[in-house]
């Protein structure tokens, strides 16, 4: 993904009071750069993704603007051991941008619901990604236009076996179905008695023979 700016939202738990804390920053880049969420990826580390270096402008790097957002403290319930985490915000964010929402490590949303505002258009669905610290988190790109606003809300639950589920299928492509439903259709038109009426319909019909170029029937 070629972007000017990447919007990450850090969810955090906080030592001293095991409460959680999201802190939010701004990176806003010099020139349009390819970042990439997958940690595998060579290049420079910012928040969760890395920025593809381009040898001939890495000074470029130096100029990233970093800008703290700010931080808050969220909803945090349960036993301190599993805490149950809520959070809910609204962005409005630049064109040609990523969101990436990070996790607490060992932490997986339970539920998580974004929602793109009213006369945006279409904007790819949230992805996972595993951070090059192993956390998950959730981003998607906005490309064109003017800035997007939208809203964003997850509640956190700390789950170990579900986390490893989610970061071994986080790089997993999933077969469809496609196949099977078009074996399936075919299957239940051959076992109708219109179809083998079509079938010896079509064996009788005159065939273009291009060895003898003349007519012969099938």
């Amino acid at each position: 993904m070629q972007v000017e700016h990447l919007l990450v939202d850090e969810i955090v738990i906080d030592s001293a009071s095991l409460s959680a804390i999201a802190k939010c920053t701004l990176y806003d880049f010099p020139h349009p750069e390819w970042i990439s969420p997958h940690r595998e990826r060579e290049g420079h580390r910012i928040g969760p993704m890395t920025v593809i270096t381009d040898e001939r402008r890495r000074d470029d790097l130096m100029n990233i603007s970093i800008r703290s957002l700010g931080e808050r403290r969220l909803h945090t319930a349960g036993p301190p051991a599993r805490p149950v985490i809520s959070y809910r915000d609204r962005w409005v964010i630049p064109s040609w941008s990523v969101y990436a929402l990070v996790f607490p490590k060992w932490f997986v949303a339970t539920h998580i619901d974004f929602t793109p505002r009213e006369g945006m258009g279409w904007i790819p669905p949230l992805q996972i990604g595993i951070s090059h610290d192993e956390r998950l988190f959730y981003h998607t790109v906005f490309t064109g236009g003017n800035q997007r606003a939208f809203d964003i809300e997850a509640r956190l639950e700390r789950n170990e076996s579900r986390y490893q589920e989610l970061a071994n299928d986080a790089e997993t492509v999933k077969g469809t179905n496609q196949f099977e439903h078009l074996r399936n259709a075919v299957g239940r038109e051959a076992a109708t008695a219109d179809f083998w009426f079509k079938l010896l319909e079509l064996g009788s019909k005159p065939v273009f023979d291009l060895h003898s170029a003349h007519y012969r029937r099938g």
